[in-house]
């Protein structure tokens, strides 16, 4: 099989989606707890102004919520805000016009990026997963290679990866489109 060949240039937004991906991704155990709480609350919050309650029931209830409206803006900063600050600094530490050129081949991946060159054997990823629009290729928990799918010259080039990925690494969770 051929080496395939791709250079990934993504655009602020996909490097924003890349990194909330991430967070959503690495900190899922108290990112649904916390928005299941959240949008809960939420409910209780529209729901009690659907109804008005007696004069200073209100103020009582809003006291006794307590730290939680700060809890909201910071959850709301945790999973938007901080991907949005990590994208803009991931872009500005890179030369992103040039982009990263990944090859696969049959012995290893290498990784062409602004700032260094490596050669990954396939021995060094735990695992792959796949979106409708991202391979997320891991060297280990929270480290991934990002390589936005659309950049494949064409779907040939998409398959035949796929297949690399599939016959290299065992925890490969991938489209079958």
């Amino acid at each position: 099989m051929p080496t395939v060949s791709v250079t990934v240039k993504p655009t602020f937004a996909e490097t924003y989606r890349i990194s909330l991906n991430w967070l959503v991704r690495t900190f899922w155990f108290v990112i649904w707890p916390a928005a299941t709480i959240t949008v809960l609350f939420l409910m209780l919050v529209a729901v009690a102004s659907l109804r008005p309650p007696p004069e200073g029931v209100l103020n009582e209830a809003w006291a006794a919520a307590g730290p939680f409206p700060p809890y909201i803006l910071g959850l709301f900063a945790f999973v938007f805000l901080f991907p949005l600050l990590s994208a803009r600094k991931a872009r500005s530490l890179q030369n992103s016009e040039l982009g990263t050129q990944y090859q696969f081949s049959e012995e290893c991946v290498e990784v062409i990026g602004p700032l260094g060159t490596g050669r990954l054997q396939w021995i060094a990823f735990k695992k792959v997963v796949e979106n409708r629009w991202l391979l997320l290729l891991y060297l280990q928990t929270g480290v991934a290679y990002p390589v936005v799918k659309r950049f494949f010259a064409d779907k040939s080039d998409l398959l035949a990866v796929r297949e690399l990925l599939r016959q290299n690494i065992k925890k490969a969770k991938l489209r079958s489109d």
